[in-house]
């Protein structure tokens, strides 16, 4: 036998090599780029949720610790990953409890009431702990909810089409809304309605999410100011040694950014060595 056709053999305590571990190998690295993309667009997303979020107090986001980037970027894109996972196992539970639909035989009323109910289970419990981070959010409204249903539709919509025209055999007959031409359209489509819904966020709902749950809604401080002599932006109470209550926007290594109480300054920051400390006061 040649020996180019000889099969490579083993060095002396080594492991011969075997289908499953050239699989499992694979599926490391499949998973490890999935999580490196997965990475990169949760902290793409959280970036302009924030960016935008503080624009308007004219501060720049750059200087910001960036784990706060990846934290909004779970605020923004987990409800809708999680939606999407219990509507599709909810879709595939039914398929596969009602087998009679395969068979053209009609499925009895009680049963469908019964996998109706067992499929809404995982929603409710859903539903019940999102409810336990809205109940923070006080400003957190129907029209909110009715919003989000609405984006969230439309991405999933979209996506499905994207999905159906990408999967459409070459040589089929296609139809006019599903075929490899239509990809450009529904990704063009898919990436904008995805730019809108992570800016109205950063607008609408971003600001009410609490500080402490990683969101934009300032928090409510005062800074211990000492006898020694701090810069003129800080507003001392009548006790001298604290300052007046201030809007905390952001806190970095460095610096804190408050919001003001002139009304022709948008923010204010400066470095955390200018105080002492901070005290954090109950809202009401």
């Amino acid at each position: 036998m040649p020996d180019d056709l000889t099969p490579d053999k083993p060095a002396e305590g080594e492991l011969p090599k075997t289908r499953d571990q050239d699989a499992i190998r694979s599926l490391f690295d499949w998973i490890s780029k999935l999580l490196g993309v997965s990475v990169g667009v949760v902290y793409l997303v959280g970036f302009l949720v924030v960016a935008r979020h503080l624009s308007k107090y004219g501060v720049s986001s750059f200087a910001l610790f960036r784990i706060q980037y990846l934290v909004a970027g779970v605020w923004v894109i987990a409800p809708i990953v999680v939606m999407a996972l219990f509507q599709r196992a909810g879709q595939r539970f039914t398929i596969r409890a009602l087998e009679e639909r395969r068979k053209g035989e009609r499925t009895p009323l009680l049963r469908r009431l019964i996998v109706a109910s067992i499929v809404s289970i995982p929603g409710a419990l859903a539903i019940g702990a999102a409810a336990g981070f809205v109940g923070d959010i006080q400003e957190f409204s129907f029209s909110l909810a009715v919003w989000f249903l609405a984006f969230y539709i439309s991405l999933v919509s979209t996506a499905d089409l994207l999905w159906v025209s990408w999967n459409v055999p070459k040589g089929m007959v296609q139809r006019w809304w599903a075929n490899r031409d239509a990809l450009p359209f529904y990704g063009t489509l898919l990436i904008s309605i995805l730019l809108v819904y992570v800016l109205l966020f950063a607008v609408r709902v971003y600001p009410l999410i609490p500080y402490s749950l990683g969101g934009g809604k300032p928090l409510t401080v005062v800074f211990l100011m000492g006898e020694k002599e701090t810069a003129d932006f800080l507003v001392r109470d009548s006790s001298s040694h604290r300052s007046v209550p201030y809007k905390l926007l952001a806190a970095t290594e460095r610096t804190f950014v408050v919001l003001p109480s002139d009304p022709n300054q948008r923010s204010i920051e400066f470095n955390r060595d200018t105080v002492l400390g901070v005290v954090v006061l109950k809202e009401p």
